[in-house]
């Protein structure tokens, strides 16, 4: 398990064309995929280098600001890459040919800004919640829906279940649901005491429970099966932005609107630590795939920087 998180191992900026959305560890480790305004930049973690960068949405596009990305995220396997933006359109990249397989351009102006988007583990289906209300399924080798339903505040969360067997989903009103994925049926919902933070959903590795972060301040966990509250994670003084699951599914780290990333033993419900130290306010986190790193994106205004740092064992 987790002791502590030691020293800065290297940190990168950005301007106004960099950063974005957030990062992504591929599960090699090496990489840390970047999403800018309207495309991606592939780095090497310990040297920076830029292994691959291309744009997704374009100025031919004619679409200006609303193809800001505003959800990302990569399959389990690191070979597929979905995108969201403020349009409300969607795209899905091969990470290994570095192309795009699928784009849906979003036309309609009733439609707006993706808050979230998820791909199932054996990659058939991708999953976004939206401003719009709804909450959204599409195959991906044919692109057709297969599930939508509408949400009573903004479509927030999705999330595959890491055997890709149950959907979660939440929106902005505290609702929480698991739907059954192929038959798409809901197997239990649950009112949240507060609203759920867009993208502050996770599954923890053994598929068992579900924390979220949410806009009083506090972290959640839900079990699966029935979304009983198993326990709640307190000392943030602001909104939780952000969550991500250490490996061993025994660490979670959260950033909040407080300007603070929190690390938390899950199994004891206690605090691990605290990174406080930023000069810009923390916006994303993610821990590498082997767990021997967290990534920390931060931003003021138009600036961005990634901070690596180097997460520590208990000996």
């Amino acid at each position: 398990s987790i002791s502590h998180v030691g020293e800065t191992e290297a940190k990168r900026s950005f301007t106004r064309e960099g950063l974005y959305k957030g990062c992504v560890y591929l599960p090699t480790g090496n990489e840390l995929i970047v999403a800018t305004r309207n495309g991606i930049c592939r780095f090497d973690r310990k040297t920076w280098d830029v292994n691959e960068q291309f744009d997704i949405w374009n100025a031919g596009d004619n679409i200006g600001n609303a193809a800001d990305i505003t959800a990302l995220t990569v399959s389990a396997d690191g070979t597929t890459a979905a995108f969201g933006n403020r349009s409300g359109s969607i795209a899905i990249c091969n990470l290994t040919r570095n192309r795009i397989v699928q784009r849906f351009d979003q036309t309609d102006i009733r439609v707006s800004e993706i808050d979230d988007i998820a791909l199932s583990p054996d990659q058939r289906w991708s999953a976004n919640g939206s401003r719009d209300h709804t909450i959204r399924v599409r195959s991906i080798e044919g692109w057709h829906e297969v599930y939508r339903i509408r949400t009573k505040g903004w479509g927030t969360n999705v999330e595959f279940s890491p055997d890709g067997r149950f959907l979660a989903y939440a929106d902005s009103e505290g609702e929480l649901a698991i739907v059954e994925t192929g038959t798409w049926r809901e197997v239990v919902r649950r009112k949240a005491k507060s609203n759920f933070s867009p993208d502050a959903l996770r599954f923890s590795p053994d598929g068992l429970s579900i924390v979220s972060g949410h806009s009083d301040s506090i972290i959640r966990i839900w079990d699966v099966q029935t979304l009983s509250l198993k326990g709640e994670l307190k000392g943030h003084m602001r909104t939780v932005l952000r969550l991500a699951i250490h490996p061993d599914g025994k660490t979670l780290a959260s950033v909040s609107a407080d300007a603070t990333v929190r690390l938390w033993n899950l199994p004891t419900r206690t605090l691990l630590g605290t990174l406080d130290t930023f000069e810009q306010t923390p916006w994303d986190c993610r821990f590498s795939a082997a767990g021997n790193q967290l990534a920390v994106m931060t931003r003021l205004d138009d600036d961005a920087t990634c901070h690596l740092w180097r997460v520590l064992e208990a000996e």
